[in-house]
């Protein structure tokens, strides 16, 4: 495992440079997972119940213990490589809880995509999709003036070429609040590259009263639909408040609900 210390002095376990500082200055420098115009000590209440579903190497977690001492974490990330990562950036926190999994509409087992120079971006993936999925990246990114076309490209084909399937387990939402007596929760926080409607899927209905707010990143590279509407019309049916922010430059869009 690599050391690096992040701008903020914080030392972590990390991957490589470049995804890093990516995912640094989405979740501590745009607080992107954070609604915007809620104070953080709204969002993140004293004691908060968090749940960090794509929690990659724990920069998200991270933020949240941050901001919020005495939060209590539920991280999931299915990749074994990058749990390690986030064993190690979570092990001295005790409120922390990591699970060696991924979340869907069902508990099964299914191929992940590991990708080890972009693990962020790595998922449930069929194979049929990637050279499409790689196709809609690319233009994205040459759309896009403020990056480094020629050599993002190159990083990109690079970063499938090296892609690897590792089998895991995954568990619905629903499953893990049953097993663990989950009550309240205060936050949670879904990126799962493409797989967020099939973790909301896997939500019965008696636990949605249970969630106080919701925050997601939808995805539209992998099949190249948008399919923010529908998953705007299941959260507004439960109640929640929504708001939608396109980022820019990127095949994304982040969801906002909150009761």
């Amino acid at each position: 495992m690599k050391n690096y210390t992040l701008p903020n002095g914080l030392t972590i376990k990390h991957a490589n440079t470049y995804e890093t500082l990516h995912l640094y200055e989405d979740v501590f420098g745009k607080c992107a997972y954070v609604n915007p115009g809620t104070p953080i000590s709204e969002y993140l209440p004293p004691d908060a119940v968090v749940f960090d579903c794509g929690a990659n190497i724990g920069m998200f977690s991270l933020f949240v213990l941050q901001h919020c001492p005495s939060a209590w974490i539920h991280a999931f990330e299915p990749a074994p490589a990058t749990f390690e990562l986030l064993k190690a950036n979570t092990e001295t926190h005790s409120r922390v809880r990591i699970n060696s999994c991924g979340l869907g509409a069902e508990c099964k087992q299914a191929a992940f995509v590991y990708l080890p120079m972009a693990t962020a971006g790595s998922g449930y993936y069929d194979e049929s999709v990637i050279s499409g999925m790689k196709e809609r990246l690319k233009a994205a990114f040459l759309s896009d003036d403020k990056r480094p076309g020629k050599e993002l490209l190159q990083y990109l084909d690079k970063t499938f070429e090296q892609r690897v399937i590792v089998p895991t387990p995954v568990c619905t939402l629903s499953s893990y609040f049953d097993d663990n007596d989950i009550g309240a929760v205060d936050l949670l926080k879904i990126d799962v590259e493409g797989d967020e409607r099939a973790v909301l899927d896997g939500i019965r209905e008696e636990h949605w009263p249970r969630i106080r707010q919701v925050v997601l990143e939808v995805h539209k590279a992998h099949t190249g639909v948008d399919s923010s509407y529908q998953i705007v019309c299941l959260l507004a049916e439960r109640g929640y408040r929504l708001r939608l922010v396109p980022e820019e430059g990127t095949l994304t869009t982040i969801v906002y609900g909150s009761r």
